[in-house]
């Protein structure tokens, strides 16, 4: 299979075969945003006009914050800021409710590191269907994974819909519910091993390493977090 700038970070995080795979590529999509958001780009007018109208959702301001660029993060903020106060002093005396507080939800809602990521995961999940589609090798890749955390699977399924016919989809939906499925399983089994083990009857039984960490486990899972030492 030939690979591209565009299918080389795909692979990379499929050979790791380490936790959800989709976790770990829109983990680095967020933190190559934030590097982004925070170097040259904030001189970029197009870029500020974008960070000036989306403002960023509290989780990437934090991410920002805690940068240590607080020059770079003053910048950003002022010129914000500037926007937000031009907004607010363009109500009027007695602003139409309705209109104002859609406004403000929209602000609200709204994050440039989010929409950049989300729209960069989008094609990231177009090229994996690609490659599912285009090469049996990748097919291989994407059935050897741990598993697909609930909400990229969810994506996975999506985008298969969108981008395949009927069969192909059906098929790759299955094949990666498969995967989810067999996780699913094992961890579930190791989760009752745990609630098991506070039963008096059980008591003075070792616990083996999954067992012990199987909650952890299943909460990183079931949040969509990558875990870099899952095997």
């Amino acid at each position: 299979m030939k690979e591209t700038i565009y299918t080389i970070p795909i692979n990379e995080a499929f050979d790791r075969k380490h936790g959800c795979p989709i976790c770990k590529l829109i983990g680095d999509l967020e933190k190559s945003s934030l590097e982004y958001v925070m170097g040259a780009a904030m001189m970029e007018p197009d870029v500020r006009i974008e960070t000036n109208r989306l403002g960023f959702c509290s989780k990437h301001l934090n991410a920002m914050f805690e940068m240590n660029n607080r020059l770079g993060l003053a910048l950003i903020l002022e010129s914000h800021l500037g926007e937000l106060c031009d907004k607010l002093y363009e109500l009027p005396d007695r602003p139409n409710a309705d209109k104002t507080a859609k406004s403000f939800d929209e602000l609200k809602n709204s994050c440039f590191v989010c929409s950049r990521i989300e729209t960069q995961a989008q094609k990231m999940l177009n090229n994996i269907v690609y490659l599912w589609q285009s090469s049996t090798e990748f097919r291989e890749k994407m059935r050897e994974q741990p598993f697909y955390c609930p909400t990229h699977l969810a994506m996975l399924a999506a985008t298969a819909k969108s981008e395949l016919n009927r069969k192909d989809a059906s098929a790759f939906i299955y094949s990666t519910t498969s995967v989810t499925r067999n996780y699913v399983d094992a961890i579930r089994y190791e989760v009752s091993g745990f609630v098991k083990s506070f039963d008096h009857r059980n008591a003075g039984v070792a616990l083996d390493e999954r067992t012990k960490t199987s909650v952890e486990r299943a909460v990183s899972f079931l949040n969509g977090k990558y875990i870099p030492d899952e095997k």
